[in-house]
């Protein structure tokens, strides 16, 4: 709880929060019980031995681990870090990488299913996430504003992430480079099109003018 008291006046909001759900899920189940001087190298790695087993981002949790540990020696509590000593195993090859990609004849399919679904929204979503690349928080966080129409260009800025209190909010791109103009083709500007003017029919039937300037493209 010291730590991230002071991890959070370091990082962005996004790391923040993605220490804290690690350390919920992965750390604190392992080893919550245990006094920190009392780890030795060995305890250490059979730890990452543990997580290395379980799920692909160890290392993650393993140097959110050594961080804790590094500011408990800052606190002088502990002399060294033995989280330091340890050797990362090799991380597992996964046999069905290419499964976690669509092919062409697949993703021609998958949008034939969504445009038969019927739901504007959906296909226009959607079809941002496969054509540009965007991340789905980024494609959230998207307003009018930052479609260019005539250039046929999506300007990425910024993201939404969920807060400690699971609450969306909109946040900066996960990086700097992060931050970019992507071109994108005819089918889906046209797409974008006439879902905007249905989501404004339909915020008008609920009393509401879409015409602001921060009008999101994807609400809820």
């Amino acid at each position: 709880e010291l730590f991230l008291v002071e991890h959070k006046s370091i990082v962005k909001e996004s790391t923040y929060l993605f220490t804290i759900q690690f350390a919920k899920k992965h750390i604190l189940p392992k080893i919550s019980n245990k006094r920190i001087d009392s780890f030795t190298a060995l305890d250490c790695q059979k730890l990452v031995n543990q997580w290395a087993e379980s799920f692909n981002s160890f290392q993650k949790t393993k140097g959110i681990t050594q961080q804790v540990f590094d500011y408990a020696i800052k606190m002088d509590i502990i002399a060294d870090n033995p989280m330091r000593k340890v050797k990362l195993p090799k991380k597992k090859e996964n046999m069905n990488q290419d499964n976690k990609f669509y092919n062409t004849d697949e993703l021609k399919l998958f949008f034939d299913c969504v445009k038969d679904y019927g739901n504007l929204k959906f296909l226009a979503f959607f079809r941002l996430l496969a054509f540009t690349g965007m991340r789905k928080g980024e494609a959230l966080a998207l307003e009018w504003t930052d479609i260019d129409f005539e250039k046929r260009i999506v300007h990425i800025t910024k993201g939404v992430i969920l807060n400690e209190h699971q609450t969306p909010i909109i946040s900066t791109t996960k990086t700097k480079k992060s931050v970019r103009s992507v071109s994108v083709d005819t089918e889906t500007i046209e797409i974008l099109k006439r879902w905007k003017i249905k989501q404004a029919k339909d915020l008008m039937c609920i009393g509401i003018n879409s015409s602001n300037k921060s009008q999101f493209l994807f609400t809820y």
